[in-house]
């Protein structure tokens, strides 16, 4: 059988796989699940708001992502099209993104509900330091306080245990800098993160990965998270952007605009963080939302899904365990997508050279292959991982 990977051919493995792929997604993209409308406020004309229960705040259901913003005015424009949800984070290029938010927030913070992100939380952080953390996105963002101050690449249950974080948040809370903490999370087990999540009243919302190539019991646990008033926040709804190299998706439609309106029919999302970089993006996804997903959408995703499956990782770290030279293969892999697919080439080689020596994958150009055939859904690790390195370095 042949492959659309180059130089690698598809076994039986992989058919059976992918033809299983096929049939999950065939429950999971049937038919649309619009949401009611008293789940929803729409302005006439506008952006369509679904709450966020615990800060008692309606939301756009289509979230300013601020990764790779050096614009300001491309801000001031999402807010004027009804845009009044912004995410960003301390890390992202460096700060900048937060600089630039806040040369819009003196003058219009009372438009937005502000989320950003502690730099980390960590075993044996002390409240102090986590303030300071705090103070430094404040400065930034040129404001006196934030709505939702998040934990960063949440990856176990573990991080939502960290004493500090609780302590800092109570003193902050009463000097009124934050009003709730959430979390944002990548990896595959970010279902413990949520019912974890779940069992602490301080936690108001989350922003995590959320697309057609994961597993369909995450519903359930969104679903859950919304009866507990946990607010979600989906980002990379488009599976990694690689439509563009697929030359059978070129003319069948915006894979973008399609997921999107495909996780807004999930009742369970609050919103979908779409990066804005430019004013096109600020126009393409604000009149993305005000349509309902469509059959045409979900045939687009059913087949992108398929075209893809052996391809996408998962970030399941299944691969990770096996690696007897401790490289991170699960934050490549995501560096080489921001590379390859999102145009940040700067800022994924940045953050890759921000790894430590032996967490790189140097060791991969010529390790025996350790990994080979380690990852469920089949993707060539090894090969995956060197290239990466040879474009990251």
């Amino acid at each position: 059988m042949q492959s659309d990977t180059p130089g690698r051919r598809m076994t039986r493995r992989d058919f059976v796989r992918r033809s299983a792929a096929t049939a999950v997604l065939g429950g999971m993209l049937a038919a649309p699940s619009i949401p009611a409308a008293a789940q929803e406020v729409a302005p006439p004309g506008g952006i369509p708001r679904r709450r966020i229960p615990k800060l008692d705040t309606d939301v756009s259901v289509v979230c300013f992502g601020s990764f790779g913003l050096t614009n300001p005015a491309v801000l001031e424009a999402a807010l004027d099209a009804g845009v009044n949800l912004i995410d960003t984070g301390p890390g992202y290029s460096e700060g900048n993104a937060e600089r630039v938010i806040g040369q819009v927030m003196e003058k219009r913070r009372d438009e937005a509900i502000l989320t950003t992100k502690f730099e980390k939380v960590v075993d044996g952080i002390t409240k102090d330091e986590l303030l300071q953390q705090l103070d430094g996105s404040l400065q930034r963002l040129r404001t006196d306080h934030v709505d939702i101050m998040q934990i960063p690449m949440a990856d176990s249950a573990k991080v939502f245990q960290v004493p500090a974080l609780y302590e800092a948040f109570a003193e902050a809370k009463e000097a009124g800098k934050v009003r709730h903490l959430g979390f944002s999370a990548h990896d595959a087990n970010l279902g413990d993160c949520i019912t974890e999540a779940i069992e602490h009243d301080e936690m108001a919302g989350m922003v995590i990965r959320y697309n057609v190539m994961q597993p369909p019991d995450l519903d359930d646990r969104l679903q859950k998270a919304a009866e507990a008033k946990l607010a979600a926040i989906v980002m990379k709804v488009s599976a990694g952007n690689r439509d563009k190299e697929l030359q059978e998706f070129a003319r069948e439609g915006d894979l973008q605009t399609a997921a999107v309106r495909w996780a807004l029919s999930n009742p369970s999302i609050t919103s979908v963080c779409c990066g804005m970089l430019s004013f096109a993006d600020v126009e393409k996804f604000t009149q993305a939302v005000q349509q309902p997903v469509s059959q045409a959408d979900l045939d687009l995703l059913r087949r992108y899904r398929v075209a893809v499956d052996h391809v996408y990782c998962r970030n399941c770290g299944t691969c990770q365990r096996s690696c007897p030279h401790g490289v991170m293969v699960k934050e490549i892999t995501r560096y080489a997508m921001y590379y390859r697919y999102y145009g940040f080439e700067r800022e994924a080689m940045r953050l890759y050279a921000a790894l430590k020596p032996s967490a790189r994958a140097a060791a991969c150009t010529a390790c025996s292959g350790h990994c080979a055939g380690a990852c469920p859904h089949g993707l060539d690790t090894p090969r995956i991982m060197a290239e990466a390195h040879r474009m990251l370095s």
